[in-house]
């Protein structure tokens, strides 16, 4: 099986980019097989995707409204 790949865009108006909104994309990427099943598998990248987003628009110092909330939530349709 080749590299599974998950992708999260988020919008940030920051100070960094004069103000204006950037489209800032976050994508976490592995080769290797996984160890537990699936669903534990997806969960477990999609939370370090979140989190890792999620600082990452702390250092940009991205205003309110970018969308990715404080806790890690799986949407049900992450599941399929």
């Amino acid at each position: 099986m080749g590299p599974r790949t998950a992708s999260l865009y988020f919008d940030c108006s920051s100070a960094k980019f004069d103000g204006t909104t950037q489209l800032v994309r976050g994508e976490v990427r592995t080769a290797y097989e996984d160890t537990e099943p699936p669903a534990a598998a997806r969960k477990d990248h999609l939370r370090v995707l979140h989190d890792s987003s999620r600082a990452l628009s702390d250092l940009l110092g991205c205003e309110g409204g970018t969308g990715i909330t404080g806790a890690f939530a799986m949407p049900p349709e992450a599941w399929q």
